[in-house]
């Protein structure tokens, strides 16, 4: 039985009239006639009768034109979503990245791994803060977020990196009380906004050497925080990235081991069996931080 002559029968059901069937499938009247009378020798039963200049469905051809019609259908569906995923899985990997791992953490492992067609040419890297990534994982513009955590039923977390807290300290401060690692907390601090997630756990650290510590300034970034330390009698609370690198300031790492910023490898769950978020996934996973 041939499939096309079933896409035929069923258009032939559906108009009653060879003239209009064949039209509206571009081919010959004489083809569709042949398609049909073979159609009805295979199944060995009558499908149309004459109807004036028109043809109506037998017994036998009302039962396979139900099934044909949902059959087709289900086969229409299954190719055009076949067809969907194969795009898919075959166009660009789109990565929402923070900052603090796009300058270095990102590009090493695809330096590394440059051998790899995945990580060379099927992967589009964009900049962002953790709340526009995850708005954009979200509406389908990223396929990946390499971000902070954020509560979200939608999407999965799975922890990559730690990013330890350290003090940044201001050089004339830092002249004047060269011990200041052991009272950093009585002095005027800066550091993230308390609404991110990586403030939240800046605060939750600060709070374990004083309730009521001076915070006189918080922002964004560690590009902000720094910039700020470099002019303000001030000591920074801030976790331990790239970033600092640009700023020449006294830092001490502060040992707390259970009090860290981790960085999370994020995506739509829905979209955990794609070929290329396993794949971006298998290529990520061995640099970080956690046994996964």
């Amino acid at each position: 039985m041939n499939l096309n002559h079933l896409l035929y029968f069923s258009i032939l059901a559906e108009t009653e009239n060879y003239t209009e069937a064949a039209h509206q499938l571009m081919i010959s009247q004489p083809s569709l006639s042949y398609a049909i009378k073979k159609l009805e020798s295979d199944l060995e039963v009558p499908l149309f009768e004459k109807k004036g200049r028109n043809v109506s469905l037998t017994l036998y051809g009302k039962q396979l034109a139900q099934t044909t019609e949902i059959a087709l259908g289900t086969l229409t569906q299954t190719i055009e979503s076949i067809r969907k995923q194969y795009k898919n899985e075959n166009d660009p990997v789109h990565v929402g990245i923070v900052p603090t791992l796009a300058s270095n953490f990102l590009p090493q492992i695809l330096y590394k791994e440059r051998n790899d067609q995945l990580a060379l040419d099927n992967i589009q890297i964009f900049h962002g803060h953790t709340p526009d990534i995850l708005k954009k994982l979200k509406q389908g513009i990223y396929d990946i977020g390499l971000c902070a955590k954020q509560e979200e039923a939608s999407l999965t977390f799975i922890p990559i990196k730690k990013q330890p807290f350290i003090l940044l300290i201001n050089k004339t401060l830092y002249e004047k009380y060269p011990n200041i690692q052991e009272n950093w907390f009585e002095m005027p601090l800066v550091t993230y906004r308390q609404n991110l997630p990586v403030g939240k756990s800046a605060r939750e650290l600060i709070e374990t050497y004083t309730k009521q510590p001076t915070i006189v300034e918080e922002f964004d970034d560690e590009t902000t925080i720094g910039g700020f330390v470099s002019v303000n009698l001030s000591v920074a609370v801030v976790a331990k990235t790239s970033l600092l690198k640009q700023f020449d300031l006294p830092f001490i790492p502060l040992d707390e081991e259970k009090i860290f910023h981790t960085v999370y490898l994020t995506y739509l769950t829905k979209n955990k069996d794609s070929k290329k978020i396993k794949a971006f996934c298998k290529l990520v996973k061995p640099y970080g931080d956690f046994n996964q």
